[in-house]
């Protein structure tokens, strides 16, 4: 014999209880449905009315200024605004205007009971402050700038006057609150302009006294002055090195100077070359005077480490070593004194020795005349430059905020001022018939209650009977086997067929 699934015998089981207890549920249901429609019924009947506020912006421009940010965000924000009205400050100024206390201040008689129990004393104004946040309802109408405000009561008037008076209630408390934003903003944007303004006028007149103090005119004309000594520098630099290799060359008897009491030198360095009796030392030489002055100029072009550079200071080495071997080799003519006694410096060499060394003095000093000006040229270059970024940026500055200032001014002005910007735009009116939504919302609840009070009747009388109804409930509980069954017999049948 195959076995049976639990499952079958628990819906077995509980169709079982339903069919035995069928009786007490359809009283138990029927009980509960009548007492709560009757309920329902002789309940006062509850009417709605509802006023519809619609938020209306300004002509608020176009920016990313943060004081418009500020006013949309704390002024049109549509939440905020259905926070706002439920409120307890619109909500206490509707008690006060429309005396609820003394409408709605009187508890019923199930607040009474549980007050009185938990001896809870309470003010009338409290009292109908508590009602009139469970009388009506604030919600915001979806995918608009509307907000619908609702009021239930047992009279028709009095939810319209309620629904009227917190519409207005808000409308008086948010426009002066709005107009009062809208100044405290003008004003805040007026002052950053003024300051901002100010801040440029300091700007510009730093950079003007600057630039006359100074002579700078712009960046490029100091840039171009810079290049100008940079480049005068560097011909300083040429000749100063050039004047310090001649005076080093003539005192080491590289180049000579005429001797002559009539003879003169041509320039303040003299005459470079001597009248040598041997061609070879006077070609030496002056191939060493060609190399000095290819060297000079490749100084004044390029480094010291770059190739020709270092080429022509070996070929100037190479041809001094020559020339001095080359002296050396060459006798002394027979009218020269002895080697061992010193030749005295001729005048005309001492002479020229001196004004290279005035002119190297002279060269160094305006060597360090041109980097001092450098340096300053240098100092009023960074200067300049910063007043001038601080001038732009207090410009911009100065410009976003005028510009945004404008904008305020807009908002701020007195035609817009004028405009409400949140009115009502759909009055509540009397209802004339009541709602019937709540009580059929309390029917549905009571049908459902009703189901579920008869079944829990029904499984509560299975449980609690503890009778045997069948020969499967005496095997299972007695543990017997079951012997025989005694089918139900009527009165009628005992009695012959006779009922008394």
């Amino acid at each position: 014999m195959e076995r049976e699934d639990p499952k079958d015998d628990v819906l077995k089981n509980f169709l079982e209880i339903i069919s035995a207890r069928k009786l007490i549920i359809i009283i138990g249901f029927l009980s509960v449905l009548i007492t709560s429609a009757v309920s329902i019924y002789y309940m006062p009947s509850a009417y709605r009315s509802s006023t519809r506020i619609i938020i209306n912006m300004p002509p608020v421009p176009k920016g990313d200024s943060p004081y418009l940010a500020d006013l949309k965000s704390s002024i049109f924000f549509v939440n905020n605004q259905k926070e706002i009205i439920q409120s307890q400050r619109i909500y206490e100024q509707v008690v006060r205007d429309l005396h609820l206390q003394d409408v709605l201040g009187t508890p019923s008689l199930s607040r009474r009971l549980l007050r009185k129990i938990f001896n809870i004393n309470t003010d009338p104004f409290e009292e109908a402050m508590d009602t009139l946040y469970q009388i009506t309802s604030v919600d915001v109408i979806r995918g608009t700038n509307m907000i619908q405000i609702t009021a239930y009561s047992n009279s028709s008037v009095l939810s319209s006057k309620i629904a009227n008076a917190i519409a207005l209630t808000y409308i008086n408390y948010i426009n002066p609150l709005f107009s009062n934003k809208v100044q405290d903003i003008y004003k805040s944007a007026n002052s950053d302009f003024k300051l901002a303004e100010e801040r440029l006028r300091i700007a510009q007149d730093k950079l003007s006294e600057f630039g006359q103090r100074e002579n700078a005119v712009s960046l490029m004309s100091i840039e171009s002055e810079i290049a100008e000594q940079r480049k005068k520098l560097a011909e300083y630099q040429s000749q100063y090195e050039k004047t310090q290799d001649t005076i080093k060359n003539i005192e080491n008897g590289i180049l000579l100077i005429p001797s002559s009491s009539t003879g003169k030198a041509s320039d303040e360095e003299g005459a470079l070359l001597a009248p040598e009796e041997n061609p070879a030392v006077r070609q030496l030489s002056l191939e060493l005077k060609k190399a000095m002055d290819d060297l000079q100029n490749a100084r004044s072009r390029y480094t010291e480490n770059h190739p020709d550079v270092r080429r022509l200071s070996d070929r100037v080495k190479s041809l001094k070593e020559e020339l001095s071997r080359q002296r050396k080799l060459d006798a002394p003519p027979p009218r020269r004194k002895p080697a061992a006694a010193p030749k005295p410096v001729q005048p005309n060499t001492q002479r020229v020795l001196d004004g290279l060394k005035m002119k190297e003095e002279r060269l160094s000093e305006q060597m360090q005349e041109v980097k001092r000006n450098l340096k300053r040229l240098m100092r009023n270059a960074f200067t300049l430059a910063n007043l001038t970024k601080e001038v732009n940026d207090r410009e911009r500055e100065y410009l976003m905020l005028r510009e945004q200032l404008v904008n305020v001014r807009m908002i701020n002005s007195d035609e817009t001022r004028k405009e409400e910007n949140i009115k009502v735009i759909e009055p509540a009116r009397p209802a004339i018939y009541p709602d019937y939504k709540k009580k059929m919302t309390l029917g549905a609840i009571a049908f459902i209650l009703s189901i579920v009070f008869s079944l829990g009747l029904a499984f509560i009388a299975e449980y609690t009977d503890d009778s045997f109804r069948n020969r499967d409930d005496a095997a299972r509980y007695l543990n017997l086997p079951v012997l025989g069954v005694i089918p139900p017999i009527s009165r009628k049948v005992l009695n012959g067929g006779k009922e008394y």
